[in-house]
């Protein structure tokens, strides 16, 4: 009986997932990196004072930044909801790209479909030029 019990529960925690769009779900760590930038370091090819709340500016105020592409893609990496992201954002004048800062991190998603983290408290920075 008990066995019955968890398996129906492990289904039904399954199905909340398919629910939300691969889009959906990047959507949701995104927005989850961008509510914890104040709170994570940066690793890898940064300024000494610079902060992830300064890199995430084009990603929060987009309509400053009309020339620049936002790139962010996750893939479900365990059972439990943890997602591995890479995010890009790519500069570009006339259509061309002049330079680009990308992003690795890890969120969870919860069964209730919330975000409900930053996986590590730093972000491996990489960048472009």
């Amino acid at each position: 009986m008990k066995f019955l019990a968890f398996t129906l529960v492990s289904l039904v925690a399954a199905t909340s997932f398919a629910k939300l769009t691969s889009s959906q779900i990047d959507q949701l760590c995104l927005n989850q990196l961008v509510k914890e930038a104040g709170n994570i370091g940066l690793a890898g090819d940064v300024h000494s004072s610079e902060t992830l709340s300064e890199i995430l500016v084009p990603v929060v105020e987009r309509e400053k930044y009309p020339n620049t592409e936002i790139q962010n893609s996750c893939i479900k990496v365990s059972h439990d909801g943890i997602y591995e992201c890479q995010l890009f954002i790519i500069g570009k004048v006339n259509g061309v790209a002049m330079g680009e800062t990308y992003l690795e991190y890890s969120a969870w998603v919860g069964n209730d479909e919330k975000p409900s983290g930053i996986v590590n408290k730093f972000v491996e920075v990489s960048r472009g030029h």
